[in-house]
């Protein structure tokens, strides 16, 4: 993914035309922080990216993927998402239960670079190829 967005910020369009490119119809979109469970595309399983902001431009990407009533949430500095992202785990709580990914602590991003939005592409489509138990061991 790198490859295709380089390393310098990532847009939310830049992101969206790849992740529907890659995902097709499993592809959620990217979204803010205060994202809604009626705002997310009825498809199962489901990709998407979110922001850790409310608003553009936004800071940091997160990637989560949704299967079996279970968001799946995966940050590049392997933060821990009740901290993270509180507005969307609040949101998200009525209608799933999440788990983050990282379970070992170990970053895959150095705090100076830019990019954790190719990275969330990165890992959801190591997701969708290789499964989300896999992925969880990285």
């Amino acid at each position: 993914m790198i490859s295709k967005l380089g390393t310098k910020p990532t847009s939310t369009a830049q992101l969206d035309r790849i992740g529907s490119k890659e995902f097709k119809d499993e592809w959620g979109h990217v979204w803010p922080l205060n994202v809604k469970t009626s705002q997310l595309p009825k498809s199962k399983p489901l990709y998407f990216i979110i922001n850790t902001t409310q608003k553009p431009p936004g800071v940091h990407w997160v990637a989560c993927y949704i299967s079996r009533g279970t968001v799946y949430i995966w940050d590049s500095f392997a933060r821990p998402s009740k901290k993270l992202i509180p507005t969307f785990l609040k949101n998200m709580k009525h209608k799933y239960t999440h788990r983050d990914t990282q379970l070992d602590g170990k970053t895959n991003q150095l705090a100076d670079s830019d990019i954790c939005g190719p990275l969330c592409l990165a890992f959801l489509k190591y997701v969708k190829q290789h499964g989300i138990t896999k992925a969880m061991k990285l």
